[in-house]
């Protein structure tokens, strides 16, 4: 959290130097922050609480588990923990779980892309099952049950919107639409509204998958700071190894 503040008050970790298009949600956390509040109950908690910011944050924490092989119970504790940072609601939460079971499933499972996001859909499913107090959360979240019925949606039905829920369901439907990584994030920002975070949220799943060599040159080249972030990289592979 006080890396939090330093990028919204200094424009710490940003590209040109200052935080920018901050949604409600996140800034609402770090300010609570800045009053002294505990920093694992800063994140909202009500059902308008659940913006697509902690979801588009979350890979790092989802690499992280799976480097250290913690056991599901534990993983989701920690995603959990990173994700309410800025959005507490269990149905956020929830996103960030699927969204890691489906990161472990990626870089540890077998066979086509679609398959292993369907293995770590299955698995979280099933987790989320026993573990909530209140399973209904998790009917928002039915159409990723099955991928085969899911890919058959029609595109004007996907929405790229910043509410968690139909984010996930972007990224997902992208994924299984497409069989490549140029095509996946042209697809996924093509649906409009929240691009930079359907794209990012996509684009770490799809860059497990395909692999760094996929990422088109051009694109790397236009990052900005790109050799910072490499070290920052190369920093984390270190801490987890």
């Amino acid at each position: 959290m006080n890396n939090f503040v330093d990028w919204l008050e200094h424009g710490a970790f940003t590209p040109y130097g200052y935080a920018y298009d901050i949604g409600f949600g996140t800034e609402s956390a770090i300010l609570n922050y800045e009053r002294g509040r505990n920093p694992l109950i800063c994140g909202g908690t009500s059902e308008q609480n659940n913006g697509n910011g902690s979801l588009m944050r979350i890979m790092p924490a989802c690499l992280y588990c799976c480097a250290k092989g913690l056991n599901s119970d534990e993983a989701i504790q920690t995603i959990h923990a990173v994700g309410s940072l800025t959005h507490a609601h269990i149905r956020a939460n929830i996103a960030c779980g699927l969204y890691y079971f489906m990161t472990d499933a990626v870089l540890n499972g077998e066979g086509s892309l679609t398959q292993r996001l369907q293995a770590g859909l299955d698995k979280g499913f099933a987790y989320y099952e026993k573990a909530l107090t209140d399973p209904d959360e998790l009917k928002y979240y039915d159409r990723l049950r099955d991928l085969s019925a899911f890919r058959k949606t029609p595109a004007e039905e996907i929405q790229g919107s910043g509410y968690v829920v139909e984010t996930i369901e972007a990224v997902v439907w992208t994924l299984i639409t497409t069989d490549a990584f140029e095509k996946a994030l042209l697809q996924v920002v093509n649906l409009g509204r929240d691009t930079d975070t359907t794209g990012a949220i996509a684009g770490g799943l799809a860059a497990l998958y395909y692999g760094y060599d996929a990422i088109p040159e051009a694109w790397v080249n236009e990052i900005q700071r790109k050799e910072w972030i490499e070290e920052l990289c190369e920093k984390a592979e270190q801490a987890v190894k």
